[in-house]
């Protein structure tokens, strides 16, 4: 348990970082990378609805099967 809350702190602080140092250098293409985020979290999460069914389908096949 302590592992996945110290890689969720590590990775929400790189992002701050990265968006700070970003928006720092370059705040238009940060903004814009920014802009971004939504469609690849969106699909993302699509991906893994859409492979956690197809999963399904094959552990059942394979408990079929057995």
């Amino acid at each position: 348990m302590s592992d996945k809350v110290s890689m969720v702190i590590q990775n929400l602080s790189m992002t701050i970082a990265g968006l700070t140092f970003g928006f720092f250098y370059s705040w238009k293409l940060a903004l814009v990378a920014l802009s971004a985020a939504p469609l690849i979290i969106i699909s993302i999460g699509l991906m893994i609805v859409v492979s956690a069914i197809l999963c399904q389908g094959e552990v059942g096949s394979i408990l079929f099967e057995l």
